[in-house]
């Protein structure tokens, strides 16, 4: 089907006629109204993609949210790499607390002698006291005695935020920025044309909506109810597809429905993950740079790996809209300029530690959108 595709100028989306029946070529958003025009607009409009992401993200209701889920997997896969980290360098490394260091004994003479009313009081200095005991060890057994371990640990935390948030939150965050650009192009488009082209059933989006909610809180009630009882733990994950079952049983064009969402949401995993993994071989081969004098290193392996992630996300737009390989190649060797530019951008605001990847990933996927729409793709 792909290679039929005749991509509209504007969205990009198969247009058999004129005017296009996804967008007519008149967007609700007025920043798309406007054609990129020469080389040097091209490369300003390429600089401007994620600012103007960023904005829309910012002032975008509803999508916003979208984003929590991928965040507390991917803060969550960093707690537990750092976790394992350290109790790997403290087996290779041995015990590096040394046993008679204090900050300050926990029993001074004017907390003791207080009388019982203060007693609360004295239980909290000594507490505080404690704390301290066991922060200063940990310091000064680290530093004093082990002082290649801290670095090594310094060193490794500092790849493992890399690669966690550069290529984990990546992966999570596919179907999610899938559906932050379906309800973009909604805003821009007054609709979602993926979903008007594609949709194999006439079902309403609420209906199918509340038939997801009702098998998923059905799904959760069962899943309480087996851990409550202990049962084994494997009736749990059976009661998720039965739950969904009953819904299909409910209303059959419902499972339609669902087998058209998960195809594409797989689609957008699977673009995800090509995307992380091509992240994972740039920093596998680029993190030498790390040793070069800062800054020039570290904004120099960041701008690499923000040019590379960005133009990995450009494939969820391109997936929406049906392109094949040969229609995207084309597209980045004649806007290739404004893609450059767009990438180094991402690049810089990926060099801002953690945030910077926080902000960076959504900021570009939507910027990437909206460059789509901007650049003239008659030729393709």
């Amino acid at each position: 089907m792909s290679s039929r595709i005749s991509p509209c100028a504007l969205c990009g989306y198969h247009c058999a006629g004129d005017p296009c029946p996804h967008c007519a070529l008149r967007p609700q958003e007025k920043s798309l109204e406007r054609p990129v025009k020469g080389v040097i607009g091209g490369i300003w409009t390429g600089c401007m993609a994620v600012p103007k992401g960023m904005v829309f993200l910012i002032k975008t209701r509803g999508i916003k949210r979208w984003l929590l889920p991928p965040l507390l997997l991917t803060t969550t896969s960093l707690i537990l790499t750092l976790m394992w980290g350290y109790q790997l360098l403290a087996a290779v490394a041995g015990e590096a607390l040394p046993e008679n260091f204090e900050f300050g004994p926990p029993s001074w003479e004017w907390v003791t002698n207080m009388s019982e009313q203060w007693e609360w009081f004295g239980a909290v200095v000594a507490w505080l006291t404690g704390a301290a005991n066991w922060i200063a060890n940990k310091f000064y057994g680290i530093v004093a005695n082990r002082v290649s371990g801290f670095f090594a640990y310094s060193f490794f935390s500092v790849l493992a935020s890399w690669y966690i948030f550069s290529i984990a939150y990546e992966a999570f965050a596919g179907p999610f920025l899938d559906e932050i650009q379906a309800r973009l192009e909604i805003t821009w488009f007054g609709r979602d044309p993926r979903s008007t082209i594609e949709r194999p059933t006439d079902l309403p989006a609420d209906r199918c909506f509340r038939l997801s909610m009702f098998a998923l809180a059905l799904a959760c009630v069962s899943a309480i109810i087996i851990f409550a009882t202990a049962l084994p733990w494997w009736l749990g994950l059976l009661t998720v597809p039965a739950c969904f079952g009953i819904a299909i049983a409910i209303e059959p064009r419902y499972g339609t429905w669902l087998g058209w969402l998960a195809r594409i949401e797989g689609g957008a995993v699977l673009v995800s993950l090509k995307a992380s993994f091509l992240t994972f071989l740039i920093l596998f081969f680029t993190w030498p740079l790390y040793f070069l004098p800062p800054p020039f290193g570290y904004v120099l392996f960041a701008v690499i790996c923000g040019f590379a992630t960005s133009v990995s996300l450009l494939d969820i737009p391109c997936e929406r809209r049906g392109w094949s390989i040969r229609q995207r190649l084309r597209f980045l060797r004649r806007n290739l300029p404004a893609l450059i530019a767009f990438g180094v951008v991402s690049g810089l605001l990926l060099a801002v530690p953690i945030l910077g990847v926080l902000i960076m990933v959504p900021s570009a996927s939507i910027g990437g959108l909206w460059l789509l729409c901007r650049l003239d793709k008659t030729d393709l």
